[in-house]
């Protein structure tokens, strides 16, 4: 994050998109110490609990560098069309403290075990609430301290803005809402679309296709950056219902985005997928551990004894990561291009893997009962010499 805060702004002479593939230039934009900056980061990063297997300030660094990655997949023009400067800093921020604090067990562990967290955040969106009010608690909180005051330089507004943006969109990373985002997202994209489509049939003789002839469908990143371009306010074909309806998609692409980078790790190539999903059955076998301990009912993918791991890839590639970064494709089109193959390999290799260890299990039971074949052939052996012996002695 320091690297992409001490990034200058372009001199008047230059195009900013020329300047970068996009820079986010906070320090010139924004006013933003990156002394600040880094002082927070390392209070957060301190706040991380290592020892925990999978959620721990390595996979904090991993969303954010994702995050950042996702942005960047966006035309330098549409994304400056989309979202403000404190828009991009506010969500990157919020993706390194997403997960701060976290006691290496989820929400449901939480709400059975009645934990401190589940009693002060009353058993809705629990560690999410938590990383949230930790993470603000130290930027505008009770625990702020002017080394790390990173938005000691910005004005009320700017900050409340901030808060809404870095709040919702930590509370959107909770998976119970998950399958609702995904619905809500696409229904927001079909509504625009729907609203698009209207507003240019009215405003066009020929309708939304230049000539009468069919072409392809407007982009929608391109209906909202044409929507809500600062330079068009003027003009008086501009549909302020579209306008209002493309505010509020890019506000929850925007948190889309985080929660795309949290659960992205099936997305990455093979050794970091194996790497992640390692790691993550590691750490919910050991809250299973705890749960039996406790007498806690198990949760699900938390159970040693009855998970398999390539299942539970499977799973969760097919019915949570595969329909995310499709819809997220439909919306940014490098995401489809660059990152649904490397799903697609991934479903490939845990599906050869859940193929290898059945073979494996079935050869080992036919291994096991070859083994014991001849040492029933040699008992049968055995008591047939007993018995030609036993009738030799009567003769």
């Amino acid at each position: 994050l320091l690297s992409f805060v001490v990034k200058t702004k372009p001199s008047t002479t230059h195009n900013r998109s020329d300047y970068n593939s996009f820079g986010y230039h906070f320090v010139a934009d924004l006013d933003v110490s990156p002394e600040k900056v880094c002082n927070f980061l390392r209070q957060i990063e301190c706040r991380y609990q290592v020892e925990n297997p999978y959620h721990n300030n390595i996979h904090a660094a991993d969303v954010t560098q994702t995050l950042h990655c996702l942005l960047q997949f966006i035309e330098v023009d549409v994304i400056e069309c989309l979202f403000k400067s404190e828009d991009i800093f506010s969500i990157i921020l919020a993706a390194t403290f997403h997960d701060v604090g976290h006691p290496g067990t989820n929400n449901l562990f939480q709400k059975h075990a009645r934990t401190p967290f589940a009693i002060r955040y009353n058993d809705h969106s629990i560690l999410e609430s938590m990383h949230s009010a930790l993470g603000h608690s130290l930027l505008m909180g009770g625990k702020k301290q002017e080394e790390w005051d990173v938005f000691r330089n910005w004005s009320d507004s700017q900050i409340t803005h901030a808060r809404d943006v870095m709040m919702s969109s930590i509370l959107d990373t909770d998976m119970s809402t998950h399958f609702h985002s995904l619905e809500k997202i696409a229904s927001g994209v079909e509504k625009v679309k729907a609203s698009y489509n209207a507003s240019a049939s009215r405003t066009s003789p020929v309708g939304i296709f230049a000539g009468g002839d069919k072409q392809e469908a407007t982009p929608i990143l391109s209906i909202l950056a044409k929507s809500l371009d600062a330079k068009e306010d003027n003009d008086e074909n501009k549909n302020e219902e579209l306008k209002k309806e493309c505010c509020q998609l890019a506000r929850q692409v925007l948190s889309f985005l985080l929660h795309a980078a949290d659960i992205s790790n099936p997305a990455k190539n093979h050794d970091l997928a194996v790497y992640w999903a390692n790691k993550a059955l590691d750490e919910f076998f050991a809250q299973g551990d705890i749960e039996h301990a406790k007498d806690l009912p198990i949760s699900p993918l938390c159970d040693r004894k009855t998970v398999k791991k390539p299942d539970s890839q499977i799973g969760f590639l097919k019915f949570v990561v595969q329909p995310t970064y499709d819809l997220l494709g439909k919306i940014i089109p490098r995401v489809k291009e660059e990152l649904m193959p490397i799903i697609g390999e991934n479903i490939r290799y845990w599906t050869k893997e859940k193929t290898r260890l059945s073979l494996l299990k079935v050869a080992k039971v036919v291994a096991t009962a070859a083994a014991m074949t001849p040492r029933r052939n040699t008992i049968d052996e055995e008591e047939h010499e007993g018995s030609i012996t036993n009738k030799g002695s009567k003769q």
